[in-house]
This record gives C-alpha cells, sequence and structure tokens, in this order.
C-alpha cells in the first residue's frame, strides 16, 4: 500500500514538473527580456564587426 501511495506521489511530481517546465519555457520565449537579450547579442556582433574593419 505504501508502495502505491509513493509511486502515485513520484509520478504526479513528475507530471507537475513537466508541465512546469514547459510553461517556463513558453512564458520565457513570449517575455521580453529574451527580445533583449537577442537585441544585445545583435548589437555586440556589430560591434565586433566594426573592429574587424579597424
Amino acid at each position: 500500500m505504501a508502495n502505491e501511495i509513493f509511486l502515485i506521489i513520484l509520478i504526479s511530481l513528475i507530471l507537475v514538473g513537466i508541465v512546469g517546465g514547459v510553461l517556463l519555457i513558453f512564458f520565457w520565449m513570449k517575455s521580453s527580456y529574451r527580445k533583449k537579450d537577442l537585441k544585445i547579442k545583435e548589437l555586440q556582433n556589430e560591434i565586433e564587426e566594426l573592429k574587424r574593419k579597424k
């Protein structure tokens, strides 16, 4: 009986973890932080290109 309860709790925790991870990734993709990171990377690439031209 105790093993069945333990397995049910374990499986439910794993499912909650998976759903939580998917939601976290989904909201991160939509967030403005990711857009800012992409802009910063683009600017860094432009700076490197300008340094090479000199």
